[in-house]
């Protein structure tokens, strides 16, 4: 089960890309039928809280048939996502649990996806928060 920083940078993401990803944010199952470009995210293990803050690690993949444009919108997310500090995670707030302190976007190595010919442009983030459960 999902929790609530997970669904928050879920949310984030696709509505501050909604132009270009169009909701096809998926938690890491693709549909059959999806277009590109689209994204997955998944959580990954997290070191130990910090000074009473949580630390989430959250992986994203941006796929894409061009590399360049996968590429593109992988520094955007990043960019955006990386500047989120001292705010709620959800857009508008409001009733969001997860106040982040900091987010620091990691570059990974990229992939080819031969069946499909696909591009996978990897990121990391590293979300420092807290919540209100």
């Amino acid at each position: 089960m999902s929790e609530p920083v997970e669904l928050e940078f879920r949310q984030r993401v696709a509505a501050a890309f909604a132009a270009d990803l169009a909701g096809r944010v998926y938690d890491l199952a693709i549909p059959p039928d999806a277009v590109t470009p689209l994204a997955t995210y998944r959580r990954l293990p997290a070191l130990a809280s910090t000074r009473g803050a949580k630390l989430a690690r959250i992986q994203l993949m941006v796929i894409d048939d061009s590399y360049a444009d996968a590429k593109r919108l992988q520094g955007r997310i990043e960019r955006y996502m990386g500047n989120l500090r001292g705010t709620w995670l959800a857009e508008g707030g409001g009733e969001c649990p997860v106040w982040v302190y900091a987010i620091r976007p990691v570059t990974m190595g990229d992939v080819f996806q031969g069946a499909t010919r696909r591009r996978i442009a990897v990121s990391e983030f590293e979300i420092l928060y807290s919540d209100r459960s």
